[in-house]
């Protein structure tokens, strides 16, 4: 990926080496996968990332995980996971930079 998230930017979202935090973007956003009953999209590789303090350029988030979390080429998708994390992110004010790579990188990928 040409942009990256930092490791702070993943650990200011939730995934960090520790794990995934409660009440953090990054487990709102595992909730509302799993509440979608959609496939997990981009979660395991950006837990993946945030557990080795990596930056998200470094996982293997493919196009087809950023599509399923709906961070798509068009936008973000009405309705998804995506969706709702920006609205997370927004209220608490948490992963906004995680959130923003995601849009832009989604728009490339």
């Amino acid at each position: 990926m040409s942009k990256s998230a930092s490791p702070g930017d993943l650990s200011d979202a939730g995934f960090s080496p520790g794990g995934v935090s409660k009440g953090s973007v990054a487990a709102g956003m595992m909730s509302n996968t799993a509440k979608a009953g959609s496939d997990m999209g981009a979660v395991p590789d950006l837990q993946s990332a945030g557990a080795k303090s990596s930056n998200l350029s470094q996982s293997s988030t493919t196009r087809g995980a950023l599509d399923t979390s709906g961070f798509q080429s068009g936008g973000v998708a009405k309705g998804s996971v995506g969706a709702q994390i920006m609205s997370d992110s927004a209220k608490s004010g948490q992963g906004g930079r995680l959130v923003s790579t995601l849009q832009s990188v989604g728009a490339k990928k």
